[in-house]
C-alpha cells in the first residue's frame, strides 16, 4: 500500500462500527457528470452495430486495462495499487482517476451495459466534452490513453470527426497554460487515434494541422511534454499505411516541420529550437526517404559546422542512431554522408565528441556494407589505416575504442578478404613495432594482430611480410627483457598456427632439433618453446608434414638419449631431456591425425610408423592408440580410405589386445588395455565384413585352443568377440552360435567366463542381422549355470542377456520368461544397486511382453501379480523372499498405474507383513508405505490412507523401536500430505504425543523456508493441512527412482555431483548416532544415512533450547517471531531438532515438556556444561578486572565516554590507579 494511502487510513480519527462512510462527500460529481451523458454509452453498440469489429467484439475478453477498471470498482486495495503504478506520484490525480472509474462502471451497470472498451470510450468521450475541471479532463485522458488501443480501429475511424474535434480543443485551449499532466495524455490519445485512420484523411488539412499542432509540443520548453510529443508523432508513423513507398503521409509533414525550423537564422532562441529539432529526428529520420534524409542531413551538418558544442554531439547521435537502424536509402547517399563525416573529425583533446564521431562513421560503413560491400570494404580499409596512429593516444578511452572499431571492422567488413590482405597485413606489420614499444598499448597490438589472423589467415601463407613478422615475434620471445610478453606472443603463434597453417608458420620459425650447436651439443634448444605452442594449436594438418619432419626429429632425440646412458659417462640428465623431448614431439602426432587432409598419399608410411611404434615402443601405445582415435573420428576422409586403413591396422590392434603380457593384475598396462579396447571397437565401425569375419574366425579358434590348453588369458579374445560381434554377418554370426552351444561345457566351469559368455551372446542377439535365428540354444545356455556360485555382476549380466532374448521370444514360451522372473526376485533382496535395477527392467519387460499377448495392460499386470504371491505362498518365512516380493510390489507402483483390484490386494498383503518379527521384513514394508505416498496421485492415498495410518502402529515393540526413524518419515509424508487432525483420528491415543512432535518439526521446517524474519510480525499461525504443509515436505528422493537410474547414461550429472560432494566434505563432519540400547552400526545398511550426523565445520557451535509451541482451539500452531530464536534456527542443523522427537515415554497427555538439546552425536540425556568462552563474552561491559599479584594478560578498561566528563575525572583515576598502580622501582 501506498504511502499515502497508509496515512491516510492511520489518522486518530475514529468511527463508530457501521459508520465510517459517514465522512464522505454528499456530492458525486463525477457520477453525476457521467449520468448527464447516459445515453451515450447506453447506445454505443447501437450506433456502431453496422460495424462487424463492433459486433465480433467479446465483452468478456481479457483486456488488460478494462480488467483493471473492473478490479477497481470492487474496491480491492491490491487492484487499486495496480493502476496506481501506473499513474503520477501524485494521490489528488490517483483519487480523481479511481472516482472516475468508479462513477463511469457504476452508471454502466445501473443501466444494464457491459463493462467492456466500447461501452468505456463512449462514455469517457461525452463525460470528457462536459466537463469543465481540470483535475477531471486530465483524469479522462489519462484512461482514455489507456482503453483507445483497445478500441476497435473501424469505430475510432468512423468517429474521427466527433472525437478529434475533442482533442484538437483542448490542445488549443490549453496551450498556454501549465496543465502539462492534461496534455500529455491529450498528445497520446490524438496520436492513437491519427495512428489507425486510412491515407485519405491525411488529404484534408485538417489532419495535417493535428500533427502540427503535435509537432508544435515537440520543441515546447518543458522536457516531459517534448518527449510525450515525440512518442505521439511516433505512434502516428507507426500507423496504417497504404503508400507502395512505404513511407507514411505523415513523415513527409514531420519533415517539413524540422526543415521549417532548421532553415531558419540562428540566434540564441532558435539554437534551443534546434537541439530540439535534432531530438526529434533522431526519432523519425530513419523513416523518411532519400529525399528529406539529404535534405535533413545536410541542414544538421550545416548546424553542426557553426556550433563544435554540443549540437556536433547531438547531431553525431542522431546520425549513428540513423544508421543503427539500417534505414532503406540508397548506396550513393550512404557513401556520400561516409565522406561528410570524414570532414567532421573532431579533435583529440574533445575525447567524448570523438567517441560519438567514431561510433557514427562505423555504424555508417556497417549499413554501407549491406548495400554494397566492395564500397563498404574500401572505407572501412581507409578508417582502419586512420585508427592505427590512434592506438598510440595519450587518452586511454581512445586507444580502446579506436581498437573495439578495428576489431570490428576486421569481422563484419572484407568479404572478399583475398583482395586487401596484404595490404592490410604490411600496415599491422608495420605498426606493430611501435605499439609494443608504447608498454600502455601492447596487449592492444596482440589483440588485434591476432583479430587479423582470424580474419585473413588463409591469405597471408604466400606473403613475404609473414617471413619478417615471425621472425620479430621469436627474437621478442628470446629476448629477456621483454619476458611479460611472452604469454602473449605464444597465444598470438598459437592463432597463427590455427589460421594460417602450422607448415606455413612453422617454414619460418623451425624448431632446430636437427641442427648441432657445437661439436658436444648435437641439438639447438633455442626454439624449444614452441612444441608447447604446437601441442594445442594444429588443426587440420598433413600427416605427411609430420612424418617427414617431426618423426625423424623424434628419431634422433631417442637416439641421442640413448647414446647418453650407453656411453661410459653417463649423462642421465641430458637423457631425460632428450627423451622428455621426444615424448613431446609424439605428443603432436595426435593433433596431425585429428581432421588430416592427406591420409590417401601418406597411407602406407602411416601405417608402417604405428605398426612399428605400437610393437617395438610400448611407452608410446597411449599417444599412437588416441592418434588412431582421432584419425576415425575426422570428417575430412571418406569412408573408404577410412575401411583401408582399418583393415591393414585392425588384425595388430587385436593381436596386441590378445597379448599375454597385458595381464588384468598388472596395474602398469590397465590405461593401455582401456585405450586398445576403445580404439578396437572403433576400428571395427570402419572395417570391412570380410576383416570381420576373419577376425571372428580367428577369436574362436583362439578361444577354442586357450580353452583346450587350459590358458588363464582365454577372456581376452572373449573380449575382443563380444566387441566384434555387433558388427557380423550372418554366417559369422551362425559360427558364434554354434561354437557356444558347443563349447558350453567348458565354458561353465569358471564363474568369470560365463559372464563373457552372457556379454557376447547379448551382443548376437542385438545385432540386426539375427531376426530368423533359433532362440533354444540361447535359453539353454543361459539355464545351464557353472558350478560355482554367480557373483552379482555375472547375475546382472544373465539378466540383461534374459532382456535381450524377450525381443524374439514367442507366445508359447511365456513358461520359461515365468521361471526367469521368479529366479530373478530371488536375487534382488541380497543384490546391489545394478542388480536391483536389472531386475526391475526385466519385470517391465515381462509385463509389455504379456500385455502383448494377453491384449491389455490390466490381464499382464494382474499375472505378474500371481506369480510374485505364490513366492509368498510357498516360502512365507523366509526375510528374503517376502523382502523380494515387496521390491516387486514397489517397483510396479512406480511404473504403472495399477487398478483396484491389484492394490486392495497389496495393501492386504503389506498389512499382514508389517506384523512380522524380522526386521527386514518391516523395514520393506515401511518403505513400500513411503513410496506408496509419494508415487500414487491423491486420490489413490486418500483411498488406503486410514489403512497406512492403522499399519504403522501394528508393529511389535521391538520393530518399532528399531524402525523409529523410519515409522517417523512415513508419519511426516501423512502430516504433510493431510492434516495433523485426520492422521490422528485414525492413530492410537499413546502415539499422539509422536505426532505432536512430526507436526512441530514440519512447522519448524515451513518457517524457516518461508524465512519469517521480519521483526513487525508478532505472531503467525500455521494451518495445519493438505495446502500449508505441501511446501513444508522434506525432498528426500524416492528410493526406486535412484535405483532405475543409470548412471552410465548421465555422466555429466554424476561428475558434476561427484564434484559437490568433494567440495562439501571439506566443510562438512561426519558422525554417527548411537542408538539408544548401544545396538552396533550396520555400516553396510543402506538407511546408514539416517543414522548420520552432518555438521558444517565452518558454523559456530551455539547451544539451543527448543520451546514449545502453542495450539490454538482449532489446532492450529501459534508460532512466536521471537528474533533471537529466529537467529538460533538459522546458525542450527535440521538434525538438532530431531533429537528429542523420538523419545518413548509414558506421558499419554500428547503435550511434550522442556528438554536440554546436548550437542552430542549420541542420544541420551546429558547434563549441559558451562562453556568458559560463552561465560567469558557475557561478561557485562562494567565489569573490570582488579590488578592482583598475579599477571592478568586480559585486564582491560572498557571505552565510556562518560569518564571523559568533568564531574567524572576522580572517578576515571581511582579505576586507572587500581589498575596500573605505581611503578617500581
Amino acid at each position: 500500500m501506498p504511502k499515502q494511502i497508509k496515512r491516510k487510513l492511520f489518522t486518530k480519527q475514529k468511527w463508530a462500527k457501521g459508520h465510517s462512510c459517514d465522512s464522505n462527500p454528499e456530492y458525486n460529481k463525477h457520477r453525476q457528470q457521467a449520468k448527464s451523458g447516459l445515453f451515450v454509452t447506453q447506445n454505443a453498440f447501437v450506433r456502431n452495430k453496422s460495424e462487424p469489429a463492433v459486433d465480433n467484439m467479446s465483452v468478456d475478453s481479457d483486456d488488460s486495462c478494462v480488467s483493471k477498471f473492473t478490479a477497481i470498482t470492487q474496491c480491492t486495495n491490491m487492484s487499486i495499487l495496480k493502476v496506481s503504478n501506473e499513474m503520477r506520484n501524485d494521490f489528488e490525480f490517483r483519487e480523481s482517476v479511481i472516482s472516475v472509474i468508479t462513477a463511469i462502471s457504476k452508471v454502466i451497470k445501473d443501466k444494464g451495459g457491459n463493462e467492456n472498451a466500447v461501452e468505456y470510450f463512449a462514455a469517457l468521450c461525452v463525460l470528457l466534452s462536459e466537463t469543465t475541471d481540470k483535475n477531471s479532463i486530465a483524469s479522462v485522458t489519462f484512461l482514455l490513453a489507456k482503453v483507445m488501443p483497445q478500441v476497435p480501429s473501424t469505430l475510432l475511424v468512423s468517429r474521427f470527426s466527433d472525437v478529434s474535434k475533442i482533442f484538437y480543443t483542448l490542445l488549443r485551449k490549453y496551450s498556454g497554460t501549465e496543465e502539462e499532466l492534461l496534455l500529455r495524455h491529450t498528445l497520446i490519445c490524438l496520436a492513437i487515434l491519427l495512428k489507425v485512420q486510412p491515407n485519405s484523411v491525411w488529404q484534408y488539412t485538417s489532419t495535417a494541422e493535428m500533427l502540427n499542432t503535435i509537432l508544435s509540443y515537440s520543441i515546447n520548453c518543458k522536457h516531459r511534454l517534448r518527449r510525450y510529443a515525440c512518442i505521439a508523432v511516433l505512434h502516428v508513423i507507426w500507423g496504417k499505411n497504404e503508400n507502395s513507398s512505404n513511407v507514411h503521409p505523415a513523415v513527409n509533414l514531420c519533415a517539413k516541420f524540422c526543415m521549417h525550423h532548421l532553415e531558419c537564422k540562428s540566434n540564441g532562441e532558435q539554437q534551443r529550437i534546434v537541439e530540439y529539432i535534432f531530438c526529434l529526428l533522431k526519432r523519425v529520420l530513419p523513416y523518411m526517404g532519400d529525399y528529406y534524409i539529404r535534405k535533413q542531413s545536410e541542414l544538421v551538418l550545416t548546424h553542426m559546422a557553426d556550433d563544435e558544442g554540443s549540437l556536433c554531439n547531438l547531431g553525431f547521435d542522431l546520425l549513428k542512431c540513423m544508421f543503427s537502424t539500417k534505414p532503406s536509402i540508397c548506396t550513393k547517399l550512404n557513401a556520400q554522408l561516409i565522406l561528410a563525416l570524414g570532414d567532421f573529425r573532431p579533435n583529440f583533446l574533445k575525447a567524448d565528441l570523438f567517441i560519438v564521431w567514431l561510433d557514427t562513421i562505423v555504424e555508417a560503413i556497417l549499413c554501407l556494407e549491406e548495400r554494397d560491400d566492395k564500397l563498404a570494404s574500401s572505407f572501412a580499409e581507409k578508417l582502419i589505416v586512420d585508427a592505427m596512429p590512434w592506438l598510440s593516444s595519450s587518452s586511454q578511452r581512445i586507444v580502446e575504442k579506436s581498437a573495439k572499431v578495428v576489431r570490428l571492422l576486421l569481422n563484419n567488413c572484407f568479404v572478399e578478404k583475398k583482395n586487401y590482405a596484404k595490404s592490410l597485413f604490411s600496415l599491422f606489420s608495420r605498426f606493430f613495432h611501435d605499439l609494443v614499444e608504447a608498454q600502455c598499448t601492447t596487449a592492444v597490438a596482440f589483440e588485434l594482430c591476432g583479430c587479423f589472423f582470424e580474419n585473413f589467415g588463409n591469405y597471408v601463407s604466400q606473403l613475404d611480410e609473414l617471413k619478417i613478422f615471425t621472425n620479430n615475434l621469436t627474437e621478442m620471445y628470446n629476448n629477456h627483457e621483454l619476458l611479460k610478453q611472452s604469454t602473449m606472443i605464444e597465444n598470438l603463434f598459437s592463432i597463427m598456427i590455427k589460421h594460417v597453417g602450422v607448415e606455413e608458420v612453422m617454414t619460418h620459425v623451425r624448431l632446430k632439433f636437427d641442427q648441432a650447436v657445437a661439436p658436444g651439443v648435437p641439438v639447438d634448444l633455442s626454439q624449444v618453446w614452441m612444441l608447447k605452442v604446437l601441442s594445442f594449436s594444429v588443426r587440420r594438418a598433413r600427416i605427411q608434414y609430420f612424418l617427414e619432419y617431426y618423426f625423424p626429429m623424434a628419431i634422433r632425440l631417442k637416439l641421442f638419449a640413448c647414446s647418453r646412458l650407453a656411453e661410459q659417462q653417463r649423462d642421465e640428465s641430458n637423457a631425460k631431456l632428450y627423451e622428455f623431448l621426444q615424448k613431446q614431439i609424439w605428443n603432436l602426432f595426435p593433433s596431425f591425425c585429428r581432421n588430416a587432409v592427406d591420409l590417401p598419399a601418406c597411407l602406407d608410411k602411416l601405417c608402417d610408423v604405428i605398426g612399428t611404434s605400437l610393437t617395438e615402443r610400448p611407452d608410446l601405445r597411449l599417444t599412437v592408440l588416441k592418434a588412431i582415435r582421432n584419425l576415425l573420428h575426422t570428417e575430412a576422409n571418406s569412408r573408404l580410405e577410412l575401411e583401408k586403413f582399418c583393415d591393414r591396422i585392425s588384425p595388430l590392434l587385436c593381436k596386441l589386445y590378445c597379448s599375454s603380457s597385458l595381464a588384468d593384475d598388472d596395474s602398469s598396462v590397465v590405461a593401455v588395455k582401456l585405450a586398445l579396447a576403445a580404439t578396437v571397437k572403433r576400428c571395427f565401425t570402419f572395417a570391412s565384413d570380410e576383416l570381420k569375419s576373419k577376425l571372428a574366425s580367428f577369436g574362436l579358434k583362439r578361444i577354442g585352443d586357450d580353452l583346450q590348453n587350459e590358458h588363464p588369458n582365454v577372456e581376452k579374445p572373449m573380449d575382443m568377440l563380444v566387441m566384434l560381434a555387433s558388427h557380423l554377418n550372418a554366417a559369422a554370426l551362425e559360427a558364434v552360435w554354434e561354437f557356444l552351444w558347443a563349447n558350453d561345457r567348458k565354458l561353465n566351469e569358471k564363474c568369470t567366463l560365463k559372464k563373457k559368455v552372457y556379454q557376447l551372446l547379448e551382443a548376437v542377439l542385438k545385432n540386426t542381422t539375427t531376426t530368423n535365428m533359433k532362440i533354444e540354444p540361447a535359453m539353454v545356455i543361459i539355464d545351464n549355470l557353472p558350478k560355482e556360485k554367480l557373483t552379482l555382476s555375472v547375475k546382472a549380466r544373465r539378466y540383461h542377456c534374459i532382456l535381450a532374448i524377450i525381443d524374439h521370444l514367442q507366445s508359447s514360451e511365456v513358461i520359461d520368461l515365468k521361471k526367469w522372473l521368479v529366479q530373478a526376485f530371488d536375487d534382488v533382496h541380497g543384490g546391489n544397486a545394478k542388480l536391483k535395477r536389472c531386475v526391475a527392467n526385466l519385470l517391465f519387460a515381462v509385463v509389455e511382453f504379456l500385455e502383448k499377448i494377453r491384449g491389455t495392460r490390466d490381464l499382464a499386470l494382474e499375472e505378474v501379480m500371481d506369480i510374485l504371491l505364490d513366492r509368498l505362498n510357498l516360502q512365507s518365512n523366509s526375510a528374503s523372499n517376502i523382502c523380494s516380493l515387496v521390491y516387486g510390489f514397489r517397483f510396479l507402483l512406480f511404473k504403472y498405474q495399477l487398478p483396484a483390484v491389484l492394490l486392495d490386494k497389496m495393501m492386504q498383503v503389506m498389512d499382514e507383513l508389517i506384523r512380522n518379527d524380522q526386521r527386514p521384513v518391516v523395514a520393506s514394508c515401511l518403505q513400500f508405505y513411503l513410496g506408496f505416498l509419494k508415487t500414487q496421485p491423491s486420490y489413490v492415498c486418500d483411498q488406503y490412507f486410514r489403512t497406512i495410518v492403522e499399519a504403522l502402529f501394528k508393529q511389535n515393540c521391538v520393530c518399532a523401536r528399531h524402525f523409529r526413524f523410519k515409522t517417523r518419515e512415513v508419519l511426516e509424508e501423512l502430516i504433510g500430505q493431510y492434516s495433523f487432525e485426520e492422521v490422528a483420528k485414525f492413530a492410537p491415543q499413546e502415539a499422539r504425543k509422536r505426532l505432536v512432535a512430526v507436526r512441530k518439526l514440519l512447522a519448524v521446517r515451513m518457517r524457516r523456508k518461508l524465512g519469517l524474519k521480519q521483526q513487525n510480525r508478532s505472531k503467525t499461525q500455521i494451518t495445519a493441512g493438505r495446502r500449508s504443509l505441501k511446501s513444508a515436505r522434506t525432498t528426500k528422493p524416492d528410493t526406486v527412482r535412484m535405483l532405475l537410474f543409470d548412471p552410465n547414461q548421465n555422466s555429466n550429472n554424476m561428475n558434476q555431483r561427484r564434484k559437490v560432494m568433494k567440495k562439501a566434505a571439506s566443510t562438512v563432519s561426519v558422525n554417527l548416532k548411537e542408538a539408544a540400547d548401544d545396538e552396533i552400526a550396520d555400516l553396510l545398511d543402506l538407511n546408514l544415512d539416517k543414522h548420520l550426523i552432518l555438521k558444517d565445520k565452518k558454523m559456530n557451535k551455539k547451544l539451543f533450547e527448543e520451546d514449545d509451541f502453542a495450539i490454538a482451539e482449532d489446532g492450529r500452531i501459534i508460532i512466536d517471531d521471537d528474533e533471537k530464536m529466529l537467529q538460533d534456527e538459522a546458525e542450527h542443523q535440521e538434525y538438532e531438532f530431531d533429537k528429542e522427537e523420538e523419545e518413548d515415554g509414558d506421558d499419554d497427555d500428547g503435550e511434550s515438556g522442556h528438554s536440554e538439546v546436548v550437542d552430542h552425536p549420541i542420544k541420551r540425556q546429558v547434563a549441559k556444561k558451562k562453556n568458559s568462552k560463552v561465560e567469558k563474552h557475557k561478561r557485562k561491559d562494567t565489569g573490570i578486572h582488579k590488578r592482583t599479584s598475579n599477571l592478568e594478560p586480559y585486564a582491560y578498561i572498557p571505552l565510556d565516554k562518560r569518564l571523559l566528563r568533568r564531574r567524572q575525572q576522580r572517578k576515571s583515576k581511582s579505576i586507572f590507579k587500581g589498575i596500573v598502580g605505581k611503578r617500581q622501582k
